[in-house]
C-alpha cells in the first residue's frame, strides 16, 4: 500500500509541475529565454488574474518584475534586449502558446513570418509605450473596445 501511495504522489506531482509549466489551458501565455522556457505570464487572462501581465501587482505584470515583458530595464522588456518582443531585431522573442501548442511570436519584427498579428497584438506592438504606464487600464478599455473576447 505505501509503495502504491508513494507512485500515486509521484505521478500526481509530475502532472502538476507540468501544469504550471505551460500556463493555463485554453489561454494565451508567453514564454521567454533562449529556448522560451521562462514563464513570462498570461496575455488573456484578465487584468485581476494573478498570473496575467495586465495585473500590475502579479509577477509578470509589475513595472520592475525580472519576468516582466513591461519592465524597459529588464531582459524581457527593454527595447534592446535579444529576449524583447519590443526589439525588432531579438533574436528569442517571446513564444506565444496555449498548453503545448505553439502560436507564434510576440514581436515588433514586422519581418518575422511566424510573428502574431491579432488585434490584440497589433496594438500592443504599436501603443507598448503607452501601455507601460498602466497597463491593467490598457488591457480593461481594450477589451470593452475591442470586438476581442
Amino acid at each position: 500500500m505505501g509503495k502504491f501511495l508513494l507512485i500515486l504522489f509521484c505521478i500526481l506531482s509530475s502532472n502538476i509541475a507540468s501544469i504550471a509549466q505551460v500556463g493555463r489551458r485554453g489561454e494565451l501565455s508567453l514564454y521567454g529565454g533562449a529556448n522560451q522556457d521562462v514563464y513570462l505570464g498570461c496575455i488573456t487572462c484578465g487584468e485581476n488574474d494573478s498570473e496575467s501581465i495586465w495585473n500590475p501587482t502579479g509577477i509578470y505584470g509589475l513595472k520592475n518584475g525580472a519576468t516582466s515583458i513591461w519592465n524597459e530595464n529588464g531582459i524581457y522588456g527593454d527595447e534592446s534586449s535579444i529576449y524583447s518582443p519590443f526589439n525588432s531585431a531579438a533574436l528569442y522573442p517571446p513564444a506565444v502558446k496555449s498548453g503545448k501548442v505553439f502560436y507564434g511570436y510576440f514581436t515588433v519584427d514586422k519581418f518575422n513570418r511566424e510573428r502574431i498579428e491579432s488585434e490584440l497584438f497589433l496594438r500592443i506592438y504599436e501603443e507598448y509605450k503607452e501601455i507601460r504606464k498602466n497597463p491593467k487600464e490598457w488591457y480593461r478599455n481594450f477589451r470593452r473596445n475591442s470586438v476581442y473576447p
